[in-house]
């Protein structure tokens, strides 16, 4: 009896720790011709700030600390003295530490691969310089009643549309280099976020749509800069995120539209997703009376929507490791009652 429980004890932690997978994706699973999409600006421009309406606006102005007025356009001649770069290593490291201290959490740096970009757009940049924002976690979990619910998810939406400030300095920033530089967000972007920010080796693809990042989850709002500044690239990483989410359909339950598949990926455009319905989404978002309180379960159901501390970065190893480590975290992520919605409102189908 003894020696059978020290078998199964031993047995559960190398099931646990040993590296058995070695097949993890680590990037966009790409089949085929890749069908490039068409400029985003008609879907975002209803969510946008008024200083965030589309392409057409070159300046963006902000304040300061101070309470001065910052303008900094979209798109600027660059200096005419040019910084010889010698090490693009040192540079790259350089870049991201101006990213952070201008707010970014994450930043990571890839070649821009062609097919991300939007059908037509006349964009000939090299590299891509993403920066990943987080959300406060308070935000983005399960909340008490609506009420709560409803304060949450207004301050998630001015947490997104004031987005792509960190972008536009940047971009200043390698002008005043010598070197050409666009920021993209949302409705003013040029390319695809989350092809791009997974080759940059920020996170991978969940099955809620997003790009889901180890240390935040998906609650990370993503802007990127494009420049021929000569960078160093990181690679994809192989986190497990996108094997779990193969285990996991709690995105897919909790969403109140019924928007987020079950079952397994299929080929959309070239790529293996789990195509969300946007149109089921925008429908129930903007149909229903009260339906926007609810509609950050996508996010707080999610099994990677933790807090950055050391028992989530434990988890976030284990799940690198086996299928058996995701199948239990997601597991006892239920167990723990991570994720659940309450929701005392009268339910609403938008007509």
């Amino acid at each position: 009896m003894i020696l059978a429980g020290s078998f199964a004890f031993f047995a559960f932690w190398v099931a646990l720790l040993l590296p058995m997978d070695t097949n993890l994706r680590g990037g966009y699973l790409v089949a085929g011709e890749v069908k490039q999409a068409n400029d985003p600006k008609l879907v975002f421009a209803a969510l946008m700030a008024p200083e965030y309406n589309g392409p057409k606006d070159r300046t963006f102005s902000f304040q300061g600390i101070c309470n001065e007025s910052i303008s900094v356009p979209l798109e600027a001649p660059v200096s005419a003295i040019k910084t010889v770069v010698t090490d693009r290593s040192a540079k790259s490291l350089e870049i991201k530490d101006v990213a952070k201290s201008l707010g970014a959490d994450l930043v990571g740096i890839c070649e821009l691969d062609p097919r991300w970009k939007f059908k037509g757009v006349p964009l000939d940049h090299k590299y891509a310089v993403v920066i990943a924002e987080a959300l406060p976690y308070y935000l983005c979990k399960e909340q008490e009643d609506n009420i709560k619910a409803m304060l949450a998810t207004r301050a998630t939406l001015d947490f997104y549309r004031a987005g792509g400030k960190v972008a536009l300095f940047l971009a200043k920033a390698i002008w005043e280099q010598g070197y050409p530089a666009r920021a993209h967000y949302e409705s003013w972007s040029q390319v695809m976020t989350i092809p791009i920010a997974i080759d940059a080796g920020l996170g991978e693809l969940g099955r809620n749509g997003m790009l889901i990042t180890p240390e935040f989850g998906p609650r990370c709002r993503i802007s990127i800069v494009t420049t021929d500044l000569p960078l160093e690239p990181d690679k994809p990483k192989a986190l497990g995120i996108t094997e779990t989410c193969q285990l996991c359909d709690k995105c897919a339950l909790a969403c109140p539209a019924k928007a987020i598949p079950k079952g397994s990926e299929t080929l959309s455009g070239g790529v293996s997703k789990w195509p969300v319905d946007m149109e089921k989404c925008f429908n129930y978002w903007y149909k229903g009376e009260n339906s926007w309180i609810r509609c950050l379960t996508c996010m707080t159901s999610c099994p990677w929507n933790k807090p950055d501390n050391l028992l989530h970065r434990i988890g976030i190893f284990l799940a690198s490791r086996s299928s058996f480590s995701r199948w239990l975290l997601v597991k006892v992520d239920d167990v723990m009652g991570y994720g659940q919605w309450v929701d005392t409102l009268p339910k609403e189908t938008p007509q």
